[in-house]
């Protein structure tokens, strides 16, 4: 006795498949990148954290005060900026698939109690 198999759902199941990466890719992830200064002096601001608020992501700012965050979800993310002696910022900003939003940051300096 012969069985048949049928193929009815395979051209489905393989749209399903090979459409999968394209729809993944669509959804997509950014990059958000800046640099952070004191506002009095302009100068860089080196040690301070950036943060994507929804999902904990952070970079602290290199010697010339510039940071880098990879691998954003795209959509619009709030973005923190903490550094010790500053006052921290929230921004809004928009994040695109497979782009870099450029965020500057001026940092006013905050009074600290000993």
């Amino acid at each position: 006795m012969r069985h048949s198999v049928t193929w009815g759902y395979a051209p489905t199941l393989s749209l399903a498949i090979a459409g999968s990466p394209v729809w993944l890719s669509a959804q997509g992830t950014g990059t958000v990148a800046g640099s952070v200064v004191d506002s009095a002096t302009g100068r860089p601001r080196p040690g301070a954290v950036a943060t994507i608020a929804a999902t904990g992501q952070s970079a602290r700012t290199n010697d010339r005060g510039r940071f880098v965050i990879s691998q954003v979800p795209n959509g619009a993310q709030s973005l923190r900026i903490q550094a010790l002696g500053y006052r921290t910022i929230t921004r809004a900003v928009s994040v695109n698939p497979n782009d870099t939003t450029t965020v500057d940051i001026a940092l006013g300096r905050d009074a600290v109690l000993l």
